[in-house]
């Protein structure tokens, strides 16, 4: 094909980038040119493992895509899917700052990576139920991310922006099934033209546009936890202003569809810090779906919302806490639901505390 030496560097890259299960091929290579023309005639591949030794881990790689499948909701929509895969990788993975993870294999394994191989995750577990997903790569940024096809229409997704909660109990959607010009426009009031290497998405690579704008002002953008479903209704709780007259700063939506959600419960409380003057702009109220309550966290006590009548009640407030606040709910297993609990919403420790619905 006459390519030349830098047209085929970016060749391997872009099927390196497509198909994550080729972690075991190193990004260098060898080739052989002929004589006569200098075209390139061969290549030749290295490898980062031997034979046996590579056999091995493509045996745990499709198991660990499997572990995770085996988790999603099998009879959910497109959507329900990527919320899962989305939430799971926010939950149970890390950014490498050591900067060395960057295929899909030691990310499932080491469950860390770079932006990098958060991508080439998404690209093999989405693949793995049907869903199609691609790199988007920003030289400028020094990033990589996603685009996912949902309903026929191309989205942006990039995990490892969401993953910035500090705490097992939250989440971003930020840049969850993004437009083109949403993911510009969410991150507009930090947009800076001399910044060389900008915290905004810009000067992207990709082989699709993503013009579709259903989800871009979404009630969740404002999530700072997770989304839930129970039944055909997804219910999220978002921030909404302090207020502190009525000492509040959020709210719990719910809809059937999830463009499309409508407030349905206040969230009265505020979270200070340590206990203080100063707050957070932000809501930390955590949700977890047991029979038809939904139970959710104020910063100091649980409480439970009545999908079927409306009511809401008080279940207990957590006095042992002191000036500490609780920052969501870790999950809810039959009627233990656990709360995480730290002094600060981000950058300290945190601890697990338990409470019996009764």
């Amino acid at each position: 094909f006459h390519l030349s030496e830098e047209s085929l560097q970016d060749l391997v890259s872009k099927i390196r980038f497509l198909h994550p299960d080729l972690f075991f091929v190193d990004k260098t290579f060898s080739f052989t040119k002929d004589d006569k023309t200098e075209a390139i005639v061969m290549l030749r591949p290295r490898y980062a493992y031997a034979d046996g030794e590579h056999q091995q881990r493509m045996a745990a790689y499709n198991a660990y895509i499997r572990s995770i499948v085996d988790q999603i909701p099998a009879n959910g929509s497109d959507f329900d899917k990527l919320l899962y895969i989305h939430d799971y990788f926010v939950q149970e993975y890390s950014y490498d700052y050591s900067y060395t993870i960057r295929d899909a294999y030691n990310f499932f394994e080491q469950k860390t990576g770079v932006c990098q191989a958060y991508m080439l995750a998404l690209i093999a577990v989405a693949g793995e139920v049907g869903i199609e997903s691609i790199p988007v790569t920003s030289n400028r940024m020094n990033h990589a991310w996603n685009l996912v096809k949902l309903d026929g229409s191309w989205y942006h997704m990039d995990v490892t922006w969401d993953d910035t909660g500090a705490y097992p109990a939250q989440t971003s959607y930020a840049y969850f099934l993004q437009s083109d010009a949403g993911i510009i426009n969410i991150d507009r009031d930090r947009i800076d033209d001399s910044v060389a290497e900008p915290d905004w998405h810009c000067d992207w690579e990709t082989t699709q546009k993503a013009t579709d704008t259903k989800y871009d002002n979404a009630v969740w953008r404002d999530c700072a936890t997770p989304m839930v479903k129970s039944g055909q209704t997804y219910y999220c709780t978002a921030y909404t202003g302090v207020d502190e007259t009525q000492r509040s700063s959020g709210a719990i939506f719910a809809g059937g569809s999830p463009e499309s959600m409508e407030k349905i419960q206040p969230i009265n409380s505020i979270w200070r810090l340590d206990g203080g003057n100063r707050y957070y702009l932000e809501c930390y109220a955590g949700l977890a779906v047991y029979g038809d309550l939904l139970v959710y966290n104020t910063h100091n006590s649980l409480r439970a919302y009545n999908t079927l009548t409306g009511e809401d009640k008080q279940l207990t407030i957590l006095a042992d806490i002191g000036t500490d606040c609780i920052f969501g709910l870790a999950g809810i297993n039959g009627n233990k639901v656990t709360c995480v609990v730290a002094s600060v919403a981000t950058g300290g420790s945190y601890y697990l505390l338990d409470h019996i619905i009764t």
